[in-house]
């Protein structure tokens, strides 16, 4: 069966280029999948995330997707709509992104053709006219694939399928972890729903309490960098702002804690790798995705959206408490063993033959 994983631009480092890297991988194990990753643009030569020989990339333009200003998205847009009418293929594909899939509904999609569109974002975080078009433009997908069953509700009046299938894990560590480094990590890019200003509050405050802790932020890239650069200049030495890292599994088995601070998180792919490395997890109740990771008091602590002082009392917590994140820790390596890529590819080899034989 052939596939076309179709996504904006491959070139980016951010969770949905990780998302499609994984997958690549997944069906590359399966003989009856020819898969091909389809990206719209091409912001650099470098590609941040590895894909098996076996699979093609393609790049359809060397544009950069452009969201700086209003009339760099319209003519992002406009460039993508371009490219999507002057695709054809005869593989299933796979959408990443929204827009992509909404394009491919209003311009590509022939009756023939099968698109399953993999939403990767919060529905309630697009505004009222996005979630109208999508209302309208969905009806014509084979399949709606959501990463968490809070979110199915949402398509469910207005597409033919929808079902939840979460990210795979892209790596789960042979190694165990020795909860001696005394570190607290998070990761991710420098954008406002990542909720990083707010961090690095958090790590300030505790970074003068904990003087032999280290507190490290690693983003590489985003439209608050600077921002975040100029924030970190008033931290206390044991508070960091490092580059993104390639080799997330090497700072996790360096690190005891992992904080997701973020204001909203489909489903994040650093606290599986991070729960597969036994760190103990201190989250946001930020929809719809950490709540169907992480169990409150269970494998990890999950503290109300958005209040910086109970995030901070939960992080004191921990690391106050040795045994604490250590019993955390093991409990979440063992429970994310659900989401190791030989349960997850059966159910996307269920939805890929389901969708094929529907006439």
């Amino acid at each position: 069966m052939k596939i076309d994983i179709f996504t904006l631009d491959f070139s980016l480092g951010g969770g949905i280029e990780r998302v499609v890297s994984n997958m690549a991988w997944m069906f590359s194990d399966h003989p009856e999948y020819d898969i091909r990753i389809v990206s719209a643009f091409k912001s650099s030569d470098e590609v941040k995330f590895p894909i098996p020989n076996s699979v093609q990339l393609i790049y359809l333009s060397n544009n950069k997707y452009d969201l700086t200003s209003v009339w760099k998205k319209i003519l992002s847009n406009v460039k993508l709509a371009g490219s999507i009418y002057g695709y054809s293929s005869d593989a299933l594909i796979i959408s990443t992104t929204t827009n992509i899939t909404q394009w491919l509904s209003l311009l590509g999609k022939t009756k023939e053709q099968k698109v399953v569109a993999a939403e990767h974002g919060y529905y309630w975080a697009f505004g009222s006219f996005s979630r109208f078009i999508r209302k309208y433009t969905y009806r014509k997908v084979d399949a709606v694939v959501t990463l968490t069953n809070s979110e199915i509700k949402n398509y469910e009046s207005f597409t033919r399928r929808v079902v939840c299938i979460p990210n795979s894990l892209s790596f789960y560590s042979d190694e165990e972890n020795n909860y001696k480094s005394k570190r607290v990590i998070a990761a991710g890019r420098a954008v406002k729903e990542k909720g990083f200003g707010q961090l690095l509050d958090v790590y300030i405050s505790l970074g003068r309490k904990h003087p032999d802790w280290t507190f490290d932020l690693l983003s590489g890239e985003g439209y608050l960098l600077d921002k975040l650069k100029e924030q970190v200049k008033v931290a206390p030495q044991n508070v960091h702002l490092l580059p993104a890292s390639k080799n997330l599994k090497k700072e996790f088995l360096n690190s005891e804690i992992y904080v997701c601070s973020s204001y909203t998180e489909s489903f994040s792919m650093v606290i599986l790798e991070a729960s597969a490395c036994g760190l103990c997890i201190v989250t946001y109740d930020c929809p719809p995705g950490p709540r169907e990771i992480v169990t409150d008091g269970d494998d990890g602590i999950v503290v109300p959206l958005n209040d910086k002082v109970a995030l901070e009392e939960s992080l004191d917590t921990v690391i106050n408490d040795k045994n604490l994140r250590m019993t955390l820790g093991r409990k979440a390596r063992q429970n994310i063993r659900m989401y190791l890529p030989s349960n997850i590819y059966k159910m996307w080899d269920k939805l890929m033959k389901d969708v094929i034989e529907e006439v």
